[in-house]
């Protein structure tokens, strides 16, 4: 950002005879220069350009504005001095809090994490959840402040995080915060995250079925990462074990009344009234919900599974394979009709009548089905205990010999 005299965002900071004004910070900086201006910041000097632009993005125009390479190692130093020296254990006001509390989650110097961390300690039985902050209109929740502060340090789990006291700490202030309801969802969707939460885990379930701020937050989180294309079939999973969760405890309704909660549709039913169940969107979208059909055998969920060689054809039959909801569709019609003969060879009969096969390799199946001249395998996910007998339909019905001069392409590659 060009520094601009007539800019009114930093009319404040404009040139004067202050030696520690903005031009005289950006052309010649230094530590104990930066010192003075972060506490001058913290003191709530220049308040109308940070309530315009923030901590954060302020003290980032001051660093681009300077022409001085040293600039961004003089601050370094400057704001891992000024937060150490912060006495946290102060009851300090609600205005200088928020600033250093900015401060730490925007630039997390090494000490920053340590000394939030030692600050939301001791203040859990008296969180500041409600504090007025002259930068905001609205009140500010400083506990959760610094509980985002604290969360920049560890965006992932680290490699070893069983070796890692620091987040063993974090990890442990978050369990603490699931008993509260102000900062259980919060708590929630971090510690899925970092994966100390498993969405298929007994702790998981009681939260889904017992937290309702705990289960909408996940559940709105999930599908604000669904936003991300690539993050789909990981979501879609995860709403499966969260469908599965509330199946087996007998309360389908506890998963449709979170969907409505985030605006969203679910249809146990779902595609073509098979089992397929999906969550429409506010906007649209459609999300199949993924999940095994071994999970839902013995719950409620089970009455909507349908399968039918209707269903194959169709899937069968589209321009565009969907490779996985075949894989995974006729799995599931193998699994459920293994050991009823008419609706098997049903099954063989509709492959045949549409130019596909299904074949088996090292304990492997595949359904083959031809387009554009070349054909595609779809990998089937086949339970040990009905291999032999799958084999044996395999091995007594006519084959379906396709020529192709191509090689075959596996959907399992």
């Amino acid at each position: 950002m060009k520094y601009d005299p007539q800019d009114p965002i930093l009319e404040e900071t404009a040139p004067s005879t202050n030696a520690h004004s903005f031009m005289e910070l950006a052309l010649r900086p230094s530590v104990q220069a930066w010192k003075r201006k972060l506490y001058g910041l913290l003191a709530g000097e220049s308040s109308e350009a940070l309530s315009k632009l923030g901590i954060e993005q302020y003290i980032r125009v001051l660093l681009a504005e300077s022409k001085d390479r040293s600039a961004q190692y003089c601050f370094s130093e400057a704001v891992a001095e000024v937060v150490q020296e912060w006495n946290s254990t102060v009851l300090e006001s609600a205005d200088r809090l928020s600033r250093i509390l900015s401060l730490v989650a925007g630039f997390t110097p090494a000490v920053g994490f340590s000394k939030v961390l030692t600050h939301l300690e001791r203040s859990e039985n008296v969180k500041r959840s409600q504090e007025r902050v002259s930068d905001e209109y609205d009140r500010v929740d400083l506990y959760k402040r610094g509980m985002l502060a604290l969360a920049q340090y560890y965006p992932s789990p680290p490699f070893h995080s069983y070796d890692d006291l620091g987040f063993a700490a974090y990890r442990s202030l978050l369990e603490r915060n699931l008993e509260d309801e102000r900062y259980s969802g919060y708590a929630a969707v971090r510690l899925l995250e970092l994966k100390v939460l498993n969405f298929k885990s007994k702790q998981f379930a009681a939260l889904l079925l017992t937290e309702d701020k705990a289960a909408t937050s996940v559940f709105q989180a999930l599908l604000e990462l669904a936003e991300e294309p690539r993050e789909v079939p990981s979501v879609e999973r995860r709403f499966g074990d969260m469908l599965v969760t509330c199946a087996r405890a007998d309360n389908i309704q506890r998963f449709e009344r979170l969907a409505q909660m985030n605006r969203a549709t679910f249809d146990p039913q779902g595609d073509y009234q098979v089992f397929f169940p999906t969550l429409r969107l506010s906007d649209g979208t459609v999300l199949e919900i993924r999940l095994d059909i071994d999970d839902i055998k013995d719950t409620p969920l089970h009455e909507f599974v349908k399968y039918t060689t209707i269903k194959v054809k169709e899937l069968l039959r589209q321009e565009t394979l969907n490779e996985d909801k075949i894989g995974r569709y006729v799995s599931g019609y193998i699994d459920e009709k293994i050991n009823q003969r008419e609706a098997m060879r049903d099954l063989f009969d509709a492959l045949k009548a549409l130019d596909a096969n299904m074949r088996s390799s090292k304990n492997k199946f595949f359904v083959t089905v031809k387009r554009n001249n070349f054909p595609i395998e779809i990998k089937l996910r086949v339970k040990g205990e009905i291999q032999e007998e799958l084999m044996k339909w395999i091995l007594t019905r006519p084959a379906l010999v396709i020529q192709f001069p191509f090689p075959v392409a596996s959907a399992a590659a």
